[in-house]
């Protein structure tokens, strides 16, 4: 019988530790321990492959710019490229980057809110609208650690952010666009486990491979 062995992502002090080593191993200095703070938020959700690779694309940043240590902007770059693509060159007039970035300033700020009420939720990190491989802009947000299970306030929230974006640029800048697809296809698998495989919809309905479930809940 084949065996399937689940091992999970490096929480905080083992991304710290796994940083530290391969920095080591490649020989990278650094005289700023924030910076490496700043590198074990960055990489939640990283397995340790990815952090190795990480490293490594910091470690080429460094030689290709002849710097000799670590720094804030090298470090914030090659995580831009690792998770978002190679910068695009693109054209866009002002009307467009105000449209972005009002589009990215809505996920965010609901972001910003949201945390403050629940300190389960991601909190907000920063915004870029610098064109990129497959995007014009986003709204990063960062959490203590890798999530196991998902509370149902959780999905609740994560699904108004997925869908702050459009609604800002409906409501306040009578503009509709593409640029929400990649937010309404997330909105769309929130639901999705929301409703159909966690049953926490005011119907029940949940499904596996296994066996299907339904029935109404009495009000």
């Amino acid at each position: 019988l084949s065996v399937q062995i689940g091992i999970d992502y490096p929480n905080k002090i083992d991304r710290q530790e796994i940083i530290f080593n391969y920095l080591k191993q490649e020989g990278i200095k650094f005289f700023n321990n924030s910076i490496i703070e700043n590198m074990v938020e960055r990489t939640n959700g990283f397995s340790g492959a990815d952090i190795k690779e990480y490293v490594y694309m910091i470690k080429l940043y460094l030689e290709e710019n002849k710097i000799e240590c670590l720094t804030f902007e090298g470090v914030f770059d090659v995580f831009l490229d690792m998770v978002l693509g190679s910068k695009k060159d693109l054209l866009m007039t002002q009307k467009e980057l105000m449209e972005v970035a009002f589009h990215e300033v809505c996920h965010g700020f609901l972001q910003y809110i949201l945390y403050k009420n629940n300190k389960s939720m991601n909190d907000f990190s920063f915004i870029t609208i610098e064109p990129r491989e497959n995007i014009l802009g986003v709204s990063f947000s960062i959490g203590d650690d890798y999530y196991k299970s998902y509370k149902k306030e959780y999905l609740e929230s994560d699904l108004k952010i997925a869908l702050a974006g459009k609604c800002g640029q409906d409501i306040f800048l009578q503009s509709v666009d593409a640029g929400a697809v990649s937010d309404l296809e997330y909105a769309t698998k929130i639901a999705y486990l929301y409703v159909d495989k966690f049953g926490m919809g005011s119907r029940l309905a949940v499904k596996n491979k296994i066996f299907r479930y339904e029935f109404e809940q009495s009000d």
